[in-house]
C-alpha cells in the first residue's frame, strides 16, 4: 500500500475558545526532531487468537496482559507468554458477533495491594457487562475466576455491534468506560444524544464507594450530578462507536477515538482540566460533517474533533496513546493511531503555532485493533487475525531499534546464573561450555552479575550504558573457592 498525506483538520479557533473559556490547556509539546520514517516495530508475541486489548497491572512486575475476544486474559512475563492464562472466562462472553466479547481490562491505580481490576465483556444477551475480578490469593500469577462482582450491566440487546470499549482509571482515581450507541446503523434511536441512556457515551464512576442501591459511587463532580433528565454516570456523550481511548500519562489529557459511519473516523480529544459534559457530535454529526440532517446541522454545542480522514484511508479507526516512554526521545509527544482496515499508522501531536498536526508514519500489512503501554510507556500494537503483537521502536533507521542488541560471552564455567535487571530482575543461564546470551533492551543501561555456588568471578560484574548494538566476548573468568579439609582429631 502506498503512502498519501493525511488530509488533516486544524480546529485551531475552537481549541483557542476551549483555552480561553479555561477548560484545558494544550497538551506538552512534542519532540522537535521526529522523523516518521525512523519508526520501526518488532513482532514480539505470536500464537494469539484475536487480541484486542494490551495493558499493564502498573506494579512493577514489568508485566504485559493481553486480551482475547473471546474470553481469555494471557501474561507475558520475562520475555514469554505463559502457559496458563491469567483468566479464563469464555464461558459466560458472548463473542459471537465480530464486536462482541471480552473487550477491555483495567487495573486499580492499587493493584499492588488490593489486587482488584476491572473487565467489560457482552453477556450472551449482548448486554454490556463491567465487572470487578481479583487476583489469587496464592499465585500473583492468575486471577480468581469465582471473585467476578457485577458491578453494572448496560442493555444492549438489539445489535450486535457498537458496543464500545475501554476501561480506563484516569489521574483522579475514577474509572472511565466507553460505550457504543447500541448499534445497526446511523444510530435509529440517537441514543448517543440521549442523556438517559449509557450508550454513546463515556461515563466516569468511583469503584472504592457504593451508593445506595449501586455497586459503586457517583462521583460528585460528574457534569450531570442532580439533574433529572440525565443519568449521572455520564462524562461525555455523543460519541457513535469510541472503541479505544487513553490518558495521556503526563498531562491527563484524553484522546478518543470514535469509529465513523460511512464517511469520517476521528480522534477526539478532552483536555485534562475539562469538568466533562462535552457533546463530541454523533448522530448530527460525524466527524466534521453534517449526518443527520445530511445538511444544514446544528453544530453549536458540539467539539468537533481534533482530526478526522476520509474513508480512502481506511474505514475503522483505532485510538491509540501518546508517547511517553524514555527509550525513544524523538517519539516524545506523538500521539500514535490506526485504522484496523487499511493498517497505517499515523501521529499526530500539538504545535504550538499551527495547531493539530498530523501525518502517516507507516503503511502496514496489519490488522491494528489495539495499542498498550507497558509500564516505562513503551508502545505496543497488535496484528488482529494474524493474532501477533508488534513493539514500536525509533531510531536512525527503523531496523536496529527494533532488533534488540544482545550481549554475549563466556562465564567461565558451565551452568553459571547471569543476573541482571531489565525493567524487572532477569536471569540467563550459562550453557555446558559456560556460553551465555543475554537480550536486552534497546538503549539499556544495567549491570550484568555471573553467579555460581563455590565460584568467585572476575571481574565481578559488567556495566553497560545506553546499549543499542551486541556486545560480544564479554567474559568472565570463574575460579573455585578453596576449600579446606580438617583432619578428625581423636578423643
Amino acid at each position: 500500500m502506498k503512502l498519501r498525506n493525511v488530509s488533516l483538520l486544524l480546529i485551531a479557533l475552537g481549541f483557542l475558545i476551549l483555552v480561553i473559556l479555561g477548560i484545558g490547556q494544550v497538551p506538552t509539546k512534542a519532540a522537535a526532531n521526529f522523523i516518521p520514517a525512523h519508526v520501526g516495530f518488532r513482532e514480539m508475541i505470536t500464537g494469539l487468537t484475536e487480541p484486542v486489548f494490551i495493558t499493564n497491572a502498573g506494579d512493577s512486575s514489568g508485566r504485559l496482559f493481553i486480551v482475547e475476544r473471546a474470553g481469555r486474559i494471557l501474561l507475558y512475563k520475562k520475555r514469554v507468554l505463559a502457559p496458563t492464562p491469567f483468566l479464563d472466562i469464555r464461558s459466560i462472553v458472548n463473542s459471537a458477533g465480530g464486536e462482541q466479547g471480552l473487550l477491555a481490562l483495567a487495573f486499580h491505580p492499587n493493584y499492588r495491594m488490593n489486587g482488584q481490576f476491572y473487565t467489560v465483556f457482552t453477556d450472551q444477551s449482548g448486554n454490556l457487562v463491567l465487572s470487578r475480578f481479583t487476583q489469587s490469593s496464592s499465585n500473583p500469577d492468575l486471577a480468581d475466576p469465582d471473585s467476578r462482582i457485577t458491578l453494572l450491566v448496560i442493555p444492549h440487546p438489539v445489535n450486535q455491534n457498537h458496543n464500545g470499549g475501554t476501561l480506563a482509571f484516569g489521574p483522579d482515581g475514577y474509572l472511565y468506560w466507553s460505550t457504543g450507541d447500541g448499534g445497526s446503523a446511523g444510530d435509529p434511536p440517537n441514543n448517543a444524544q440521549n442523556l438517559n441512556l449509557l450508550l454513546g457515551k463515556i461515563l466516569r464512576i468511583d469503584v472504592d464507594h457504593v451508593d445506595p442501591g449501586l455497586n459503586y459511587a457517583i462521583p460528585p463532580s460528574n457534569p450531570f450530578v442532580g439533574n433529572p433528565n440525565a443519568r449521572p454516570e455520564i462524562w461525555a456523550y455523543g460519541l457513535r462507536n469510541p472503541w479505544r481511548f487513553s490518558f495521556d500519562r503526563m498531562t491527563g489529557d484524553i484522546f478518543i477515538g470514535d469509529v465513523g459511519q460511512a464517511s469520517r473516523e476521528e480522534i477526539d480529544f478532552q483536555p485534562a482540566a475539562s469538568t466533562g459534559g462535552e457533546n463530541y457530535g454523533w448522530r448530527v454529526m460525524e466527524g466534521t460533517l453534517c449526518y443527520d440532517p445530511a445538511t444544514g446541522c446544528d453544530q453549536s454545542g458540539k467539539v468537533l474533533p481534533i482530526i478526522d480522514y476520509d474513508h480512502s484511508l481506511g474505514c475503522a479507526v483505532t485510538g491509540g496513546y501518546i508517547y511517553r516512554g524514555s527509550l525513544f526521545p524523538d517519539m516524545q509527544g506523538q500521539y500514535f493511531y490506526s485504522d484496523i482496515c487499511s493498517g497505517i499508522i499515523f501521529s499526530i501531536y500539538h504545535d504550538p503555532m499551527t495547531g493539530w498536526t498530523g501525518t502517516q508514519v507507516v503503511d502496514t500489512p496489519y490488522a491494528i485493533s489495539t495499542f498498550g503501554e507497558d509500564e516505562q510507556g513503551g508502545l505496543y500494537f497488535t496484528d488482529h487475525y494474524a493474532g501477533r503483537i508488534f513493539q514500536m521502536c525509533y531510531g536512525p533507521t527503523a531496523a536496529p531499534a527494533c532488533i534488540p542488541p544482545t550481549i554475549t560471552g563466556n562465564a567461565g564455567v558451565a551452568g553459571a546464573t547471569m543476573h541482571y535487571t531489565d525493567g524487572i530482575p532477569m536471569t540467563a543461564q550459562a550453557d555446558s561450555l559456560g556460553n551465555y546470551s543475554i537480550v536486552i533492551s534497546y538503549n539499556w543501561t544495567g549491570t550484568v552479575i555471573p553467579s555460581k555456588g563455590g565460584y568467585s568471578f572476575t571481574p565481578a560484574s559488567r556495566t553497560y550504558t545506553n546499549q543499542v548494538t551486541d556486545a560480544n566476548a564479554q567474559n568472565f573468568t570463574a575460579v573455585a573457592a578453596h576449600q579446606i579439609w580438617l583432619p578428625l582429631v581423636a578423643r
